[in-house]
Parts: C-alpha cells; structure tokens; sequence
C-alpha cells in the first residue's frame, strides 16, 4: 500500500503550481534519430520530508491534518510506472525509443544493438494536494481520494558513444485526478510523471540532440576526424575463386563480442573490417581465425550510419584480400564468406549474382545480391568471382515470419574505406641509405 511508503504521519493541502503543457515536437518527415532508452531515475528528496498535505472543500472532503511524508529510498519507488510512462510519451511524440517494458525478456536477449543514448532522470520535487472522500451522510472517511500532483525532474542524456552526459534539462509535470480511488497518490505521482516527460519530449534542444547521428557526434565532439591510415594495395587475384578457395577462406574471421558473433575479413596482416553493430558497445573483442586460434581485438575505428568498423589484432601474419576499386557489374557473381549462425560454420562460401544498386535509408550506396546470408555474416567478406574483397555483408529482408527472402544487403568496399578514412595506396619504396640518392657533394680543389 502506498502508505508504506508516502505515510500519514500525523490541515491545509500542499499549493499546485501550474505548469504549461507543450505540444509535442514537429519532427518532419524522414528525419532520422538516434534511438534513445529509459535509463532510470533516482530521488533527491530525503525519506520523511513532507511532500504534501490534505484539503479540499469542508462539505465534500474529510479535514485531516497530519502531513504526507516521503518514505522511500533513493531508487525503489515507481521504477516499472516510470519506466512505462517514459516508454509511451517519447513514442507517442515521435522518437526513436526501444527498449519497450512489455518485454519481458529485453534484458538477456542476445545480439541487439546498443541504444545511441539513455535517458535518465533525478526526481527533486513531489508535491501532493489529496482530498479524503467521505460520507455526506454520516461523515466518515471512505478511504477514497483526489486530488492534484506535482513533480519536478532533472533529465540526464548520456551518450554511449561519448560515454558521458551531453544534455541536461528540468521538466515540470502536473495531474489532477477527479474520479476517486485508494490508489490516488500514485495515480497522481505516475501520471505528473509521464506530463514532465511529455514536457522533456517538447524540447527543441532535446530533440536537436537525439537527431545527431552518435558516431558523427562522438567525432565532431572530438573536433577531428581520423587521420588518414594507409592501406597497402597489392596485387588483385587473376584466377577463378575455385583454383584458391582455402586461402580466401583464411582471411576471413569470426568476431566474438561476448554475447553473439559476427564476420571479419583482413584487409591487411592485421587489420580487419567488420561492422559497427557487430563490435557496438565494445572497444575490445576476441577474433578467432579459421584454424581455430583466439586473439584479442582492438576496435580503432567505427560509424554507426555506415555500419563498419576498423579491428587490429594484437600479432599479424595472417592472410589479408586484395581490395577491388572498380565497381561490380550487374548480373556479376559474387561470393560471401562469413560464420553464419554457429560458429562452427566458420568460413562458409555461398554464391549469387548482384541484382542491383540501391540506396539505404540514409542514402548510402549498397549492393544488392542473392547471395544466401544468415545472422553472424555481418561483417563477412563480399568478394568478387576472383576473391577480390568487393564489398561487407550487413543487411538482409525477412519474411513476415521470419524467414530469409534472399535478398540482401552489402556495404560497397569503396564507402567503406571512405567512410573510416582509409586510403588504399602503393606503398612507397623502402630506402636503406637515405642519403643515397643525394649526389656526392663536391670536394674544392
């Protein structure tokens, strides 16, 4: 009951400030958003502080006049009514909010991407102002309440890119409850609850904010881009895939973040493109090789919109692919080596033809193909009839059950190196005596 927790300890009821109700945000049409989750909220009001009182009209409302007190601790109070309210406001206004409470199971489920930012919120005001219904005939109290409620909520937005707090903001919320109920202080705390959230949703600055891409905003915070890194170009193969199979096969990896697994291919003896959902929410990983042996990865680069990111692995030596420039052709075959499923299919090889060059939702160019991929080929190597790395695996269409279409998505080698600012250049010569080439200097006589 709630009396254990907002107690009668003991008769004018607690002033309600009016608080303006903004509309929800104009967010246009095809404006992308980063996703954003309920992180939770704690209480800056001490246990025992007074947060309310009982008034109402003399005729209808019983006079009491013993103070509500707050008895609860920090963060037990309200959390699945929080966290319900906060779920349903910010997807009624539009955002991009996951993490829905329904689900019973959200918080072990495996392989779900890490939300862009978590929202979190310190509560610093309750105010309550309850009239005690009673009988107009003989005067009781009937234990049923309204009433009016405040509450006053300092929002945190973190970031997961940046790993720190980029907005902080205070919200108002107000309720009224005119049908009564034994229940009426949480009915009013919930629902001023959910109007501050409302109220939060409302903000220009809020949603500017959650608009950002988080890995673009993560590098603009750092106001620079990645230097430029050097990928040596080697020669391309010249012979069907089938004369060199197991050696293509060696190049491409399995990526392990701890709770599922993706694909990597070596586009150097130590560097690995994968992508950015495979390693997200991790700057370490372990990457096992198809011979069976673990290392430790270290994520270098990542890009959220693009979905790719750059791994080096701590000993080098292994085989890399040779980058291919030119654009596929349609109707060309190609072949994705990856891990699907388990990871004991490693360096499996499935065929198709590229059926055509669409753009994704935030206008990046994509490769379309028939090649047959499954859940752990992300970031698996796309190659051509010569196993020349023409392209990532990242994104396939299902079924309405589920089910794979055959028809998937790959990310252009090309946008990948020039999304992570990779350059693909001869090396230049080595030079032993770099005083060699400087003529011998001339002796006066």
């Amino acid at each position: 009951m709630l009396c254990a927790g907002l107690a009668a300890c003991g008769g004018a009821g607690m002033p309600i400030p009016d608080v303006e109700m903004r509309p929800p945000p104009d967010i246009p049409l095809g404006r992308s958003l980063a996703t954003i989750e309920y992180g939770g909220v704690t209480y800056a009001i001490p246990p025992g502080t007074t947060i309310g009182g009982y008034g109402g009209s003399w005729f209808s409302c019983a006079q009491r006049g013993d103070p509500i007190s707050w008895l609860y601790s920090r963060t037990e109070a309200f959390s699945r009514d929080f966290e319900d309210a906060f779920f349903r406001r910010m997807r009624l206004a539009g955002y991009n909010t996951v993490g829905d409470p329904n689900n019973l199971f959200k918080a072990i489920e495996r392989g779900q991407p890490r939300t862009d930012y978590l929202v979190a919120g310190r509560i610093e005001d309750i105010r309550l102002d309850l009239c005690v219904q009673r009988n107009l005939l003989t005067g009781d109290e009937k234990y049923l309440k309204t009433g009016r409620g405040y509450i006053l909520v300092e929002w945190q937005v973190f970031s997961q890119s940046l790993k720190k707090v980029v907005y902080t903001t205070r919200t108002e919320g107000v309720a009224r409850l005119d049908d009564p109920s034994m229940m009426a202080a949480q009915l009013l705390v919930n629902n001023a609850f959910a109007s501050s959230v409302s109220n939060l949703a409302a903000e220009a600055a809020f949603l500017d904010i959650v608009s950002r891409d988080a890995t673009l905003y993560a590098i603009a915070d750092r106001e620079t881009r990645p230097a430029p890194l050097l990928v040596p170009e080697v020669p391309l193969f010249d012979a069907p895939l089938a004369d060199h199979a197991p050696e293509v096969r060696r190049a491409v990896a399995t990526i392990d973040n701890g709770l599922s697994h993706g694909s990597g291919v070596y586009i150097t003896p130590s560097l690995l493109l994968t992508n950015y959902h495979v390693v997200e929410g991790r700057d370490t990983v372990l990457v096992r090789d198809l011979g069976g042996d673990w290392q430790r990865g270290e994520v270098l680069r990542r890009d959220r919109r693009r979905d790719v990111a750059l791994v080096q692995t701590t000993s080098g030596g292994h085989p890399f692919l040779p980058i291919r420039m030119d654009p596929l052709r349609l109707t060309e075959d190609v072949f994705a080596i990856g891990t699907p499923r388990l990871r004991g299919l490693a360096g499996t090889v499935t065929r198709g033809a590229v059926s055509g060059f669409p753009r994704n939702d935030d206008g990046l160019p994509d490769i379309q193909a028939d090649v047959a991929v499954n859940p752990g080929n992300s970031g698996g190597a796309l190659v051509d009839g010569r196993g020349n790395l023409v392209g990532l695996t990242y994104a396939g269409f299902a079924t309405a059950d589920g089910g794979r279409t055959g028809l998937n998505l790959f990310i252009p080698i090309a946008s990948a190196l020039e999304t992570l600012n990779l350059s693909v250049e001869v090396p230049p010569p080595a030079v032993s005596d770099p005083w060699e080439s400087y003529p011998e200097p001339q002796r006066g006589g």
